[in-house]
C-alpha cells in the first residue's frame, strides 16, 4: 500500500465509506475521517495527512473552506476540493484558500487518482521551491554585501539586512519607493543620478559589473564609497521584469587608496629633491676637485726632480684620493640622474668589442698589472655588433670590471664575450676573487649596500657600482645574472 496518507472530510458517512474504500482500491491509505469542520481541524493537527479530501459543504457551522484555510495556514497540508457545487460564487470563495485541486461530485477513480497525484506533485514542487528561497533568504541575510531588488518600475521589493545597515533604512520603510531617488546615489565624476545606471538596465537589459564610480548618501546623511554590481531580472520570455543590485561599501579600501597615493606622491617629490639636491651638491664637489687634482699635477711636474720619494709618495695618494673622491662623485650623479628619470637613452649600432670593451681593457690593464692580475679578453664570436645605449653598456661593464679588479687578490680577471644558444651577445666579466655569500645575493644590487660594512671593512666603495650595472642594463632591456662562490670568485653576465 502506497504511504500517502490522506485525510477525508465529508458530512456524509456513506459517501465518506465509498470515498475511502475507492482511495484504498487506488493503493491510497485512508488515516481518518471527519464529518465536521473543527473535527477535522484536530484530525489534521494529531495524524498529519499528506493531503486533505474536503468537502466544501459540511452540516455544520463551520464549512469546509473555513477549515480548509485554518488548515493550510497552520498545518501547511494540501487541501483538494470535493463538491457537488461549480457555482461561480462557491469557486469563487474557495480559490482564495488556495486549494491544489477541485473535484466536481460524482467522480470515478481516474479523476480521483489524477487530481490526488497532481496535487501532491504540485505540493511537493512548491515545498522545494520554498526550501530553495529560505536557503536564498538566509544566504544574502548572512552576506557582507547589500542586497536590492527592485521591479521594472525601480521600486524596492526587496533588500537584505546589509542593505539596511549600509542605508540606515529598514525594508518596511523601503518597500515600493524606487532605489534612484531613496539613497541619494551619484556617480562621483559626473554627479549623475543612479537613473544613469537603472535605466541602460530596465530598458535594454544592461549589465554592470563591479563600478566603484558612485557615492550612496544613507539615511543619517553620511557618504559612503560604493562598488556595485547590477543584473536585469527577466521572465521566461525575456521579458526584463526588475533589477538586482549587489552593493559593496568601499570607503575604507578608497580611502586607503587614497592615503596610499599621497604617500606615493610625497615619496616621490622627495626622491626628487634628493635626486636634485645629489647632482647640484655632486657639481658643487666636482668642479673644486678637478681643480685640485689639476694644479696637484702640475705643482708635481715642477718639483718632482727636487724631492725625495716620500714626497712622490704624498703626491701618489693624493693623486688616489682625488681620483677616488672624482669616481664616488661621479657615482652619485649617475644614480641621481636615473632616479630622477633624467637620463635620456640614445639607441645605436655599436660594435660592442671596439666601442665599448677595448677602451675598458686600456682604462683597467695598469691597475691590474699593479696588482699582478692576469687581465685579458676572450672573443668567442666574430659577431659584437648589436643595437644599444653605447653610454650605458660602457658604465655596465665598466663597474662589473671595477669590481672584478678591486676584489680579487690574485688570480685573473677575464672579459668573455659570446653569443649564447638564442644567439644573444653575451659579455661576462669573471674572476677569482673573494666570491659572494648566498645570504648576500639577495642585496646585491641595492644601492649603498656592501657585504662588509662599517669602518674596519677591507674594500673601499659606495656600494652604487652595481645598483648602477642592474639600473644600465634595464635602460638596454638587458639581463644582469650572476654565479659566484665564496673564496672562489664571481661571473657577472650580461645578456643583451
Amino acid at each position: 500500500m502506497s504511504t500517502v496518507k490522506i485525510l477525508v472530510v465529508e458530512d456524509n458517512h456513506i459517501i465518506s465509506e465509498e470515498l475511502k474504500l475507492r482511495l484504498e482500491s487506488l493503493d491510497y491509505k485512508v488515516c481518518g475521517i471527519a464529518h465536521r469542520g473543527r473535527q477535522a481541524i484536530e484530525l489534521a493537527k494529531k495524524l498529519k495527512p499528506n493531503l486533505v479530501l474536503m468537502d466544501i459543504v459540511l452540516n455544520d457551522d463551520m464549512d469546509g473552506i473555513e477549515a480548509a484555510k485554518i488548515i493550510c495556514e497552520q498545518f501547511h497540508i494540501p487541501i483538494v476540493y470535493l463538491t457537488a457545487y461549480a457555482d461561480d460564487d462557491t469557486i469563487s470563495k474557495a480559490k482564495f484558500t488556495n486549494p491544489y485541486g477541485y473535484i466536481i461530485k460524482p467522480f470515478n477513480e481516474v479523476i480521483l487518482r489524477s487530481s490526488i497525484e497532481i496535487a501532491l506533485h504540485k505540493f511537493e514542487l512548491e515545498n522545494k521551491v520554498r526550501e530553495s528561497e529560505a536557503l536564498l533568504s538566509t544566504t544574502l541575510m548572512g552576506l557582507e554585501e547589500g542586497v536590492f531588488t527592485t521591479d521594472k518600475f525601480s521600486k524596492i521589493i526587496y533588500m537584505n539586512s546589509a542593505s539596511e545597515k549600509l542605508t540606515g533604512y529598514k525594508l518596511d520603510e523601503c518597500i515600493g519607493k524606487p532605489i534612484t531617488q531613496l539613497f541619494g546615489i551619484t556617480n562621483k565624476q559626473s554627479g549623475e543620478t543612479f537613473d544613469s545606471v537603472m535605466n541602460p538596465v530596465l530598458l535594454r537589459g544592461k549589465t554592470f559589473s563591479q563600478c566603484n564610480s558612485h557615492l550612496l548618501k544613507s539615511k543619517d546623511g553620511k557618504q559612503y564609497h560604493i562598488e556595485f554590481s547590477a543584473s536585469p531580472l527577466k521572465d521566461v520570455l525575456g521579458n526584463v521584469t526588475g533589477a538586482v543590485l549587489v552593493f559593496k561599501d568601499i570607503t575604507k579600501r578608497t580611502e586607503a587608496e587614497f592615503e596610499l597615493i599621497d604617500a606615493k606622491n610625497k615619496a616621490e617629490l622627495a626622491n626628487r629633491i634628493k635626486s636634485e639636491f645629489l647632482a647640484q651638491m655632486s657639481h658643487e664637489i666636482r668642479t673644486p676637485i678637478n681643480a685640485m687634482l689639476s694644479f696637484a699635477s702640475l705643482i708635481r711636474e715642477e718639483v718632482k726632480e727636487k724631492v725625495d720619494d716620500e714626497v712622490k709618495e704624498h703626491f701618489d695618494i693624493l693623486d688616489n684620493a682625488g681620483k677616488r673622491m672624482a669616481r664616488t662623485v661621479d657615482l652619485l650623479l649617475n644614480m641621481s640622474e636615473l632616479q630622477s628619470g633624467s637620463y635620456k637613452t640614445k639607441i645605436e649600432k655599436t660594435d660592442l668589442y671596439k666601442d665599448v670593451v677595448e677602451n675598458i681593457y686600456i682604462e683597467f690593464a695598469q691597475k691590474a698589472l699593479v696588482k699582478n692580475i692576469d687581465f685579458n679578453i676572450n672573443r668567442l664570436t666574430a659577431n659584437l655588433e648589436l643595437e644599444v645605449d653605447i653610454n650605458a653598456t660602457r658604465q655596465t661593464i665598466t663597474s662589473l670590471v671595477d669590481n672584478a679588479i678591486k676584489y680579487t687578490k690574485s688570480g685573473k680577471v677575464e672579459i668573455r664575450m659570446s653569443r649564447n644558444k638564442e644567439d644573444r651577445l653575451t659579455v661576462e666579466v669573471i674572476d677569482t676573487g673573494i666570491g659572494i655569500s648566498d645570504e648576500y645575493k639577495k642585496s646585491l644590487f641595492k644601492p649603498f649596500t656592501q657585504e662588509e660594512q662599517g669602518y674596519t671593512r677591507r674594500y673601499e666603495g659606495t656600494g652604487l657600482g652595481l645598483a648602477l650595472a642592474k639600473k644600465y642594463c634595464e635602460l638596454n632591456t638587458a639581463r644582469l645574472e650572476v654565479e659566484s662562490e665564496k673564496s672562489v670568485g664571481s661571473t657577472f653576465r650580461v645578456v643583451f
